[in-house]
């Protein structure tokens, strides 16, 4: 069996780190497996690369639609004959699924990440997409719940499988079990864009920095609104206390010198960035949206959920963190680091996903 994995792009992000632990933790002996960027070269390539699978760049417009890229896909697929095409993100679901169907290959999977602001005619579209689809994977409930609800996907069509984290790249890293460290450093990650909602933390954090001036507050992550978000920050007269370090490879060790992860996200698929947090056994806080409810849970054994854009309940999140007792703190940290690591094991996601793969090319 030959599976070819299609992305957007390979550079870095979720969906890009997301591939790479399918190539790292994948079992060579089970199927042929292989990579297509409808773009160019990036970090992420080269890292799949290394690990000895074929990386093809097409070097192509991803805007939807560009026919170009259906024809060229469509002479790829003809060429490569994949047993299964797996697409992933809206780019490659809507040109890949085309040209797999255009092609007659077999297996024809789409993924979606997260639950897109699309437009009615957007909504028409995919549902013709998905039509065409073998299946559709969806990341998180919320974003199944979509899919049907919304694409109009049929159930029988729509596969659960949650994204994994990387487990073995944190073995090497000291948990934040059985600390008697207060809470003084914040950190939240992702990419610095009005999704992630790193505006309303800013804020947030301020009002709590008035009653506890020992806080600080770093954001990981590159994007268009770095410079909005160092204006504010100035604005705020905060550029001691909030740091904004750009992307950054070393997120383990930056999450170890940490005290507590915060995602503020207005939307969110699955995040990876808030399942290694609490893999680490932090203290976490993420918005009630998307799959994050997914990943934390609602009674607050793993971490505290706020609602979305909402800066006086994050503020006040916070304020409850900080004030945990050390064995309050510990409790949380242990269901934490346990329960991502039954759920979202890299090893239990290949399993689940061959198994699929196994299933859909048998019927």
């Amino acid at each position: 069996m030959k599976v070819m994995q299609i992305v957007p792009v390979l550079n870095y992000g979720g969906i890009e780190s997301h591939r790479y632990m399918i190539a790292k933790y994948h079992d060579p002996q089970s199927y042929e497996l292989m990579f297509c960027c409808l773009k160019d070269q990036g970090m992420i390539s080269e890292k799949i690369e290394a690990l000895g699978y074929p990386v093809i760049y097409l070097n192509q417009d991803v805007k939807i639609p560009n026919f170009k890229l259906i024809l060229v896909l469509y002479r790829l697929f003809k060429k490569e004959n994949p047993d299964i095409v797996h697409a992933c993100a809206s780019e490659a679901n809507f040109h890949a699924v085309i040209a797999a169907y255009l092609a007659r290959t077999p297996v024809r999977i789409a993924e979606e990440i997260g639950i897109p602001r699309q437009s009615k005619k957007a909504k028409v579209i995919f549902r013709g997409v998905y039509a065409l689809s073998t299946a559709v994977i969806g990341v998180s409930k919320k974003v199944q719940e979509y899919l049907i609800g919304e694409n109009k996907v049929p159930p029988r069509k729509v596969k659960l499988i949650y994204n994994p984290y990387d487990i073995e790249r944190y073995k090497e890293y000291s948990n934040h079990l059985n600390t008697k460290k207060s809470v003084i450093n914040i950190i939240g990650v992702g990419r610095l864009v009005e999704e992630k909602n790193f505006r309303m933390l800013i804020n947030a954090f301020a009002e709590v920095h008035k009653k506890h001036p020992e806080l600080s507050l770093t954001i990981v992550g590159d994007g268009p609104l770095k410079a909005s978000l160092q204006n504010q920050i100035s604005s705020l007269k905060m550029q001691d206390d909030i740091h904004l370090s750009g992307f950054r490879e070393d997120i383990p060790a930056l999450l170890q010198k940490s005290d507590l992860f915060i995602l503020p996200s207005k939307s969110e698929g699955l995040s990876i960035a808030l399942i290694e947090a609490m893999a680490m056994g932090m203290l976490v806080i993420g918005t009630d949206v998307g799959g994050i409810p997914d990943v934390i849970g609602k009674n607050r054994s793993m971490g505290w959920l706020v609602p979305n854009d909402d800066a006086e309940s994050m503020s006040k999140a916070i304020e409850e963190v900080i004030c945990l007792s050390t064995e309050e703190k510990n409790t949380i940290s242990y269901n934490a680091k346990r329960g991502v690591v039954e759920k979202f094991s890299p090893y239990k996601y290949m399993e689940t996903l061959d198994d699929f793969y196994k299933k859909l090319r048998h019927e």
